[in-house]
Parts: structure tokens; C-alpha cells; sequence
């Protein structure tokens, strides 16, 4: 009998988180899903406690792929196996809520929507948690009848997706990049698209060996090919009016130069010249614009000092810039914090609104100027 649901679970050096993920996955109040966990050779104990599970519930399906593929094409080997209506993504490290997959299809099947989100909770070490805002960006676009490829959004977790979606459209693999691009694609195809306005998936921010804890050149290199890879993805897109292009662009414009900023507060001067000669290199030959409308629309509201950098070719002054404004909006971070968390009455909770305060700088960067 075919499943309603299929609920992906890449796995990789999660002995320690694995356990409790799928716990939180058999325990399901919706018992129509299989659990596929897919082995991307992983060197601990990960798969022995997967099976022990498997042991006991026959819905879980292991699949193994023949070497490390990383998280995207592990993704996609649970995807191909997948025989339910409709697949969510699970992180090993992270839970959903014992409802989650009841209320994103129960939402589903009300709205007739291809794709539901849900939203989710941030937990930290030290026991803080957060509520993840880019679902509701995502919910303003969609409600505001803007492009949802404007909600800058990567990841796969926290959506409910009709298969046929995925398989009509030929979404996955994704020809540029892999998994990377898949929900930029997903939102490019998807007509009816649903928000459950709660949190259900719970993202922890624990694992060092997970991805976003993962502080190396060659995860770096895996951020930053993926923003040149969704400008790649949106020049093969027809139908893009050119505002939503724009505004796309230096979407992820941002982030790029946010990833340059990040890597030039390392010593490692190889990462950071590949870093920064990729940064120049996408805005030179990836912008499919023309030399008036880059201008204008682009180039004249960058910052005019990384604005020479770019024009020179010179990696060096590019990174002696981004050093100097991570340098600068780290202090002005903490000093900010301190004064605006002073107000706050008792300790415990004048700390968490500190961090909450240092958190939000982390998006900020000066690759455009006001010119308002």
C-alpha cells in the first residue's frame, strides 16, 4: 500500500543526534508515512542505531549510497526511493514536532497546496531558542502576491511537497548544483503554496560536524557555489519579469559578500583570495544584464570602495575591506547589545536579548548603499 507520506532522513556522523531525530519521526501522530534513512557512509555508529530502529518499525527503509555524496545527492537517493504522495526532509540533528507531518498534510489536502511550510524553532547550546523568521518573509511574499524566489530560502527541511511536483518538473537532480537549488526551483514551478503558522520543526544549532557548524574552506566554497549557482539557475529561467531578476540578484549578492566577509576573519589567505576572486568574478560574468542595466540597477548602489575593487579586478583591496567592515561591525555589534540589553531588568533574560541583539547583526553587510 503506497504511503501518504515519505519522510527523508539523510544521515552522516549523527550517532549522538540520530537517536532522538527518528524518535521524534516514529512517534508520528500521522502513522500513514515510511521513514527512509539514507546511509551516506557514514564512519560512526549512526547506521547501527538506524537499524536497531528499523528492527522494531517496519516503515523505516535504509538506503545506502556507495560513498560519501554529501547531504544533496544523499537527499536525492532517499527522494528516488520514496514512494509517497508526498516527501518531506528531515535533518539527522534536528526533530518535529510529534504532529508535524498530520498538520502539514492535513493543510495540504484543505488548500490542494503542492508545497506547505511550516515554521521552526532555532534551539542553541545553551538552551535558547528562537523562532526562524524566513518562514514568515516566505508567507509575505506569498500572501503579497510577490515572487516566492524572493524569500531567500535554501534549505529543503520544514516543507511538505507533493512528489509529482518534483518529478514533473524535473527538480531533482538539480543540473547546476545539486540539491542546493532545489527549493529555488521548487518555488519557481510550485501554483498553490500553503503556510502552517507555527513551529513544528525544531533546528538545532548543536552539531559541529553539521554543515552550518562546519567552519572550513570547503564548506565555504559548497555556500559560495551555491549563490553563484542561483544566479545561473534564475538566467535559465524563462517568464522572470526583470524586477523580480534584479531584486534576486542582490538578494544574493548580499549573501555572497556576507560569506567573503565571514571567511576574511580567518588567517588562511588562499581561502580568502578564492573567495574574493569568485565574488568578482560572478558579478563580471554572471549578471545576465546588460552594461546600462548593471549599472544602474547593480552597480551604482554598491559601496564605492568594493565597487573599485570589483571594477579592478583586485582581490586584495576586496579583502582588506571586508576584513576592516567585519572588524568594525563586530564591535559595533557588542557594544550596541550591551546598550540596548542594559534595559532589561533580570540577568538571565538581559543575556538572552543580548544574543538575540548579536544575532541579528550577523545578516548585515555594506555591499549596497542607501541612496534613498
Amino acid at each position: 500500500m503506497t504511503p501518504k507520506v515519505s519522510v527523508i532522513i539523510p544521515f552522516y556522523n549523527v550517532e549522538k543526534y540520530i537517536g532522538r531525530c527518528l524518535q521524534s519521526v516514529v512517534g508520528q501522530s500521522f502513522d500513514d508515512i515510511e521513514i527512509i534513512c539514507v546511509d551516506d557512509c557514514s564512519p560512526d555508529d549512526s547506521l547501527r542505531i538506524v537499524q536497531k530502529y528499523a528492527s522494531f518499525d517496519k516503515r523505516i527503509k535504509i538506503v545506502s549510497n556507495p560513498r560519501n555524496l554529501r547531504l544533496g545527492k544523499a537527499r536525492e537517493a532517499g527522494f528516488f526511493a520514496a514512494n509517497g504522495e508526498y516527501v518531506t526532509f528531515v535533518d539527522s540533528d534536528d526533530t518535529i514536532s510529534f504532529d508535524y507531518v498530520e498538520r502539514l498534510y492535513n493543510k495540504a489536502k484543505e488548500t490542494d497546496a503542492e508545497v506547505v511550510k511550516a515554521n521552526a524553532k532555532i534551539i542553541f547550546k545553551n538552551g535558547y531558542s528562537m523562532i526562524k523568521e524566513e518562514s514568515e518573509l516566505i508567507n509575505q511574499n506569498f500572501t503579497n502576491g510577490k515572487s516566492l524566489l524572493l524569500s531567500n530560502w535554501f534549505d529543503l527541511w520544514g516543507f511538505l511537497i507533493r512528489k509529482d511536483l518534483i518529478v514533473d518538473n524535473k527538480i531533482m537532480p538539480d543540473a547546476i548544483n545539486g540539491d542546493d537549488c532545489c527549493i529555488v526551483r521548487i518555488f519557481y514551478y510550485v501554483k498553490k503554496f500553503a503556510i502552517v503558522d507555527e513551529a513544528f520543526y525544531y533546528y538545532y544549532y548543536e552539531n559541529e560536524n553539521s554543515f552550518s557548524g562546519t567552519m572550513n574552506y570547503a564548506s565555504f566554497k559548497i555556500r559560495y557555489d551555491c549563490v553563484s549557482s542561483q544566479i545561473q539557475l534564475i538566467n535559465s529561467f524563462e517568464n522572470v519579469d526583470k524586477d523580480t531578476y534584479i531584486a534576486f540578484v542582490k538578494i544574493h549578492l548580499k549573501n555572497a559578500y556576507d560569506m567573503v566577509k565571514t571567511i576574511c576573519q580567518y588567517t588562511n589567505k588562499e581561502w580568502e583570495t578564492l573567495i574574493a576572486n569568485e565574488f568578482i568574478r560572478v558579478i563580471n560574468d554572471e549578471i545576465k544584464l546588460t552594461s546600462d542595466e548593471k549599472q544602474k540597477y547593480i552597480l551604482d548602489l554598491i559601496d564605492k570602495d568594493i565597487l573599485m575593487a570589483i571594477n579592478t579586478c583586485d582581490t586584495a583591496i576586496l579583502i582588506k575591506l571586508a576584513q576592516r567592515q567585519a572588524k568594525s561591525a563586530g564591535k559595533f555589534a557588542r557594544l550596541w547589545a550591551r546598550i540596548v540589553s542594559s534595559f532589561v531588568p533580570f540577568k538571565e533574560a538581559r543575556i538572552k536579548f543580548r544574543n538575540k541583539v548579536l544575532r541579528s547583526f550577523s545578516f548585515e553587510n555594506l555591499l549596497f548603499t542607501d541612496k534613498s
